[in-house]
């Protein structure tokens, strides 16, 4: 399953602000017209994979003309198992509080304040822990009036976050998602604490967490390459860049998998395999879960044999065919 959390609005959407990311336009969505290949898809039954919308908003004025327009005239959790919209975000706001020199608290915490109230989920993007806790002093506001725990509320990436912020979101009920940008190598080798989602502390912590590889433009999209991170430390040129924060395989693959339907309210349906959920199967190369079948650097090259979603294959390649005698 994957979460789109969208991206900038493009300079030429019609009624838009004027804001986009014009230096990298493979990021941007045009808020109107993005997902109608999908929608297409999905009305004729050719989706390979199940795909849930998070609206990212790009409202610079505390009125929110936009973020009224989508919750006034969007219904969240609408949709089937294929497609369906699952909240706002990663952005609910332009100025991007609180990390741009011309960010408004009041604006943001007007657009939070209006997601809450209408009972939409949210996951925001965090940059550092500056962020991290400027979004949590706003969050325990606005929880005082409207609840968030039942809102399944996030903070994605969550880089160099810290216990005491970890203890506060949990308080709320709100959940993190960590994200594996430092995979990618830079030069100098971003190793400094404040860079990288701890993962070990997430876990420790006791706070819902979950795993995504973040955009394809930022990281790679492959999970195993993200599991090598977690499991390893190590960024894809072999750099140690986490160390102190690695996991076990299992919590690498729980982050992944069994702990990801919470921020969707799906827990019931997704996640793992068991009786009365939707039949997602993957059918892997390698034991991942053997180190002395799979050591740490043969997880790079795990790739799946058999893709089931909702009990139709959707990739086969014919390896296990070819395993089984009279198969052809």
């Amino acid at each position: 399953m994957s979460d789109d959390k969208g991206g900038s609005w493009p300079v030429d959407t019609l009624g838009s602000q004027g804001v986009a990311d014009t230096a990298n336009r493979t990021n941007n969505i045009n808020p109107f017209t993005g997902y109608d290949h999908f929608l297409a898809l999905g009305r004729e039954g050719r989706m390979s994979m199940r795909l849930r919308i998070f609206f990212y908003m790009q409202d610079l004025h505390a009125d929110l003309p936009f973020l009224n327009a989508r919750v006034n005239n969007q219904f969240h959790d609408f949709g089937d198992d294929w497609i369906k919209v699952s909240g706002l975000g990663e952005r609910i706001y332009s100025g991007g509080f609180p990390f741009t020199p011309n960010a408004s608290p009041q604006v943001y915490e007007a657009a939070a304040r209006l997601t809450a109230q209408r009972g939409w989920a949210h996951d925001e993007h965090a940059g550092g822990l500056a962020d991290e806790k400027a979004f949590t002093e706003v969050w325990e506001k606005i929880d005082k009036d409207f609840p968030l725990a039942p809102l399944r509320w996030s903070l994605a990436h969550v880089p160099g976050i810290d216990l005491d912020t970890l203890h506060r979101l949990q308080a709320m009920g709100v959940g993190v998602s960590a994200a594996g940008s430092r995979y990618v190598a830079s030069t100098p080798p971003r190793t400094s604490p404040k860079d990288i989602s701890p993962f070990r502390l997430l876990i420790e912590s006791g706070i819902h967490v979950g795993y995504g590889s973040d955009g394809g433009t930022v990281s790679a999209l492959n999970p195993w390459a993200h599991m090598y991170y977690m499991v390893t430390g190590k960024n894809n040129a072999g750099q140690l860049v986490a160390a102190g924060q690695t996991i076990t395989r299992m919590q690498a693959l729980r982050m992944y998998t069994a702990s990801q339907p919470w921020f969707t309210r799906e827990e019931d349906k997704l996640g793992s395999i068991e009786v009365n959920k939707l039949a997602d199967i993957a059918v892997l190369s390698e034991d991942f879960l053997d180190p002395s079948k799979v050591p740490d650097d043969a997880i790079k090259h795990i790739t799946s044999v058999l893709t089931i979603v909702g009990g139709k294959t959707v990739y086969d390649s014919g390896i296990l065919h070819a395993a089984t005698p009279g198969r052809h």
